[in-house]
């Protein structure tokens, strides 16, 4: 019978593969927060594939969705993994002893950090589903499968009609206007708000009425629904993203440094890069992981590229 041995995946970026010049595939590339997944030939049943450093990229005996997935198909073998933390593993199949590669086949992986080293190189991630997007004139980063732009008209607008155009079981909110302290003088991260109709308009989305304007998402939006604030800095006022998690009951993703004024394609969003420093916080309003949050991107409808 051949020896097992593993194969590219089609799907997967094949300038990120590595093989050596007799054809032996060895190594792959990986940015941290992504799913990956490599074919194996001639697979038979009851072989497992398995990662020898549980901290890069999780092991079999992960039940969650962290854990490398092994699936056989008419001897077309596919390993899934999630590139956890940056760093290296080997990953490797096993039958009986989870210590002892069969063939002694394995494959290298280098999971490589997602910070981008130039603004114009931040990894963008897609967002899958029903999309909104909401923007001030002056900041208009997103474009989702429907997109409001929220201005003074002449007259200064309730703010509490901010979110009042997005349709119902909405999965992803990307909300795109500047973020800054108010007062400008003031060093206190809890000063920061968002800047809902332009940075030379006075109509605020601040600590005192982000509750009431995101309680209006609430039993309206998806279940498991992303708020992505596309705010500079807003990441930092931890308070404010809190109460907006907990009020809505949706996940909040905010940037805590500034971020490239400029249009991206419909549906992507920058956030979800160290170069933008990104905070998440859970429904609850509580600040969780990054790469937590990222493994569970099949569920919540998003996909961080490798």
């Amino acid at each position: 019978m051949p020896s097992v041995k593993f194969v590219k995946h089609p799907n997967f970026p094949q300038k990120k593969c590595f093989v050596t010049e007799n054809g032996y595939f060895w190594k792959m590339n990986v940015r941290e927060w992504a799913f990956a997944e490599i074919n194996v030939a001639n697979m038979v049943a009851g072989l497992t594939a398995t990662s020898n450093n549980p901290t890069v990229v999780l092991g079999h005996t992960e039940k969650g969705k962290k854990g490398v997935k092994t699936t056989i198909n008419k001897g077309q073998g596919t390993v899934k993994f999630y590139a956890n933390q940056s760093g290296f593993t080997m990953i490797y199949l096993f039958d009986t002893d989870q210590f002892t590669p069969v063939d002694n086949v394995s494959i290298q992986i280098e999971v490589l950090g997602r910070r981008a080293p130039r603004e114009n190189e931040i990894s963008l991630t897609k967002l899958d589903d029903k999309t909104y997007a909401i923007t001030s004139p002056d900041a208009r980063a997103y474009i989702g499968d429907k997109t409001d732009i929220f201005n003074s008209s002449g007259a200064t607008r309730n703010i509490l009609s901010f979110l009042s155009g997005i349709p119902s079981g909405v999965n992803h909110i990307m909300i795109a206007c500047h973020g800054g302290l108010v007062p400008k003088t003031s060093t206190n991260f809890r000063d920061l708000c968002l800047f809902a109709a332009g940075e030379n308009e006075k109509i605020y989305i601040d600590i005192g009425n982000v509750e009431n304007i995101f309680s209006s998402l609430k039993g309206k939006v998806a279940e498991q629904c992303v708020i992505w604030f596309g705010g500079c800095f807003i990441g930092n006022n931890n308070e404010f993203c809190s109460k907006a998690a907990k009020a809505s009951g949706c996940y909040i993703v905010a940037p805590t440094v500034t971020l490239k004024n400029k249009r991206y394609p419909k549906n992507y969003i920058d956030i979800l890069d160290r170069f933008c420093v990104p905070k998440i916080f859970d429904p609850s309003g509580n600040i969780m992981n990054i790469n937590e949050f990222c493994a569970m991107q099949d569920d919540l409808k998003f996909t961080v590229p490798v």
